[in-house]
């Protein structure tokens, strides 16, 4: 967990985001228990437990073992849609729910992840060490850790940046958004129809030329 407990310095203050809605449920407490109401969080991966008062509409959510969730920003409207006994009527029944996390099992595979991606996007036969140097006709690049990059065409100015989709990018020659969707296609297995593509690169693109922020400071 990140050792900051203040959303806004992570994610930055709230934009005009719309939040997503959440199904949510009133737990019916013991006498003299107070009412709670629970929603399962897919970017939490658990369940989040807010006061009754008010019923649905928007809440903070309470993202506390993922600290680079959107919802610290935006929050979550929930909308009731019945009573339970317990807590666990939320959870979803898909196989691996409450024995791991997705995100956190994503977060340990990422250097493999990287380091696989790494051999294809620059033709080599292993990645080995934390800087990668690559020597091609064109130029030379070299990768440190696979978050920052820098090339070095011949007779053309050095490109330096962070990230998979901008060097994708700047060695294909093609915009950060075209990468994206490649990127997306390729590990999901699925073709995106022309809207979802174009929405998808618009996004990706524009978000770049923001800056690109890290994941620490979505």
């Amino acid at each position: 967990m990140n050792a900051c407990s203040d959303p806004e310095k992570i994610n930055g203050p709230k934009g005009r985001l719309t939040p997503p809605t959440y199904p949510a449920r009133v737990i019916e407490p013991d006498e003299g228990e107070p009412v709670h109401v629970v929603v399962w969080c897919p970017w939490d991966e658990d369940v989040h437990w807010h006061g009754a008062a008010g019923g649905g509409g928007n809440r903070a959510a309470h993202c506390a073992t993922d600290w680079h969730s959107p919802l610290l920003r935006t929050g979550y409207n929930l909308t009731i849609v019945g009573r339970a006994v317990a807590a666990d009527e939320v959870i979803p029944p898909g196989l691996m729910v409450g024995a791991r996390r997705l995100h956190q099992v994503l977060d340990q595979a990422s250097g493999a992840l990287r380091a696989v991606l790494l051999r294809y996007l620059l033709d080599v036969k292993a990645v080995h060490g934390s800087v990668i140097s690559k020597r091609m006709p064109k130029g030379k690049a070299w990768i440190f850790g696979a978050d920052g990059w820098l090339i070095e065409p011949r007779g053309r100015h050095s490109l330096e940046g962070h990230g998979f989709i901008s060097l994708a990018a700047s060695l294909y020659g093609v915009p950060p958004g075209v990468a994206a969707v490649r990127f997306l296609e390729a590990v999901s297995f699925d073709r995106l129809d022309a809207e979802a593509v174009f929405a998808v690169q618009s996004a990706i693109d524009a978000w770049v030329a923001r800056g690109a922020p890290s994941r620490a400071s979505r």
